[in-house]
């Protein structure tokens, strides 16, 4: 191929490509000196002026006619034209070929190879048998082929040996059924994903230590998931919970305890400010009640009043104060109550331990 025909193509690949070395190739070296190395592929012509050859540069290539400049980035790899970015997605204006500057889903995550199989399959999970490592082998009439005889004989043994594989004991059953528990409870409680992750790490730290044993495993699964709002700092009342789980709340209580004295962890005071946006959301209230609200609160904790209250009472007393603004949607202590679920008795405590020293 000479420099300047640009009529020409490789002809192993078809592109109008040309060795830098053959393109900017000196009279010694063509006399039968040491030949110079490949550094770059870059066209034979000038997708602008048509002239040429192109004379590589480093990363870039230019001109010989008209001394343009031309980066790698902006020549096409299939017919050497220019590369349009004006527009998107960028584009090739001779050739119209799409040009993808995204990286790809192996990059963004470092699979370099198809056999580095320690950063391939699904994302591990604690909420699932295995932690999600599971083969499923699909049905016969799912299959958009014919097969022949020995194929449909090859599936059903591989079907009847993952069904032999997948016979569950008893624990695997008890530790399945509590991760359904947790699926369950968690979507009709508006709690966000990493909770039940979290829960189910729990749950299976208590297994661990076979505290499931003569207890309900509604219980312990729901006692994880208190754990488990608090180490997420979700504020979630275990009274909440308990409504939402299938046993008494006395079970749900007494599993709190167990794994709290069994697992060390500790059942902190919950910050009564991160019930405010929950129960100023339930009152369909204003913004400006809802600081009004926030700034009560801080002022109490200076004054050391959380110390032995409820701290859902305290939320609920303190957006009703600040509804008696002038300013504010005014709301009774029954409202208050009927949409906190928090009883009056409880509001009218919190809001006489508020207003005192005010």
């Amino acid at each position: 191929m000479t420099p300047g025909n640009s009529d020409e193509s490789d002809s192993s690949s078809g592109r109008f490509w040309e060795s830098s070395a053959a393109v900017s190739e000196s009279p010694n070296e063509s006399s039968g000196g040491s030949s110079t190395e490949p550094t770059d592929w870059v066209p034979t012509s000038c997708p602008i002026c048509s002239g040429g050859p192109l004379i590589a540069d480093g990363s870039s290539a230019i001109c010989s006619s008209c001394d343009r400049e031309y980066t790698e980035d902006e020549l096409c790899e299939e017919c050497g034209g220019c590369i349009d970015y004006s527009n998107s997605p960028p584009h090739c204006r001779d050739c119209g070929i799409v040009v993808d500057d995204t990286p790809s889903l192996e990059s963004q995550h470092g699979w370099e190879t198809a056999r580095d199989n320690k950063r391939t399959g699904p994302v591990e999970t604690e909420t699932k048998r295995n932690r999600g490592h599971t083969t499923s082998i699909g049905e016969i009439r799912d299959i958009n082929v014919s097969l022949s005889d020995s194929q449909r004989h090859r599936i059903q043994r591989l079907q009847n040996t993952q069904r032999q594989f997948r016979r569950y004991g008893s624990s695997e059953r008890t530790t399945k059924y509590a991760m359904d528990e947790l699926s369950r409870m968690v979507p009709g409680l508006g709690l966000p994903t990493r909770v039940r992750e979290t829960a189910a790490v729990i749950y299976r730290q208590a297994t661990n230590k076979d505290l499931h044993i003569g207890r309900s495993v509604e219980a312990i699964a729901t006692a994880a998931l208190y754990f488990a709002c608090q180490q997420e700092d979700v504020a979630r009342r275990l009274e909440k919970l308990a409504e939402v789980s299938r046993v008494d709340q006395s079970c749900v209580f007494n599993a709190v305890k167990t794994l709290s004295q069994e697992l060390g962890i500790p059942i902190k005071p919950t910050d009564p400010g991160k019930y405010v946006s929950q129960f100023a959301s339930e009152l369909a209230v204003s913004g400006e009640t809802e600081r009004s609200a926030r700034e009560l609160l801080e002022e109490a904790e200076s004054r050391n009043v959380f110390s032995g209250r409820n701290p859902a009472g305290l939320a609920a007393a303190a957006i009703y104060e600040a509804s008696l603004s002038p300013e504010a949607q005014h709301l009774s202590q029954d409202e208050v109550a009927e949409a906190t679920d928090v009883s009056m008795k409880t509001i009218s405590a919190a809001y006489r331990k508020l207003r005192e020293d005010d």
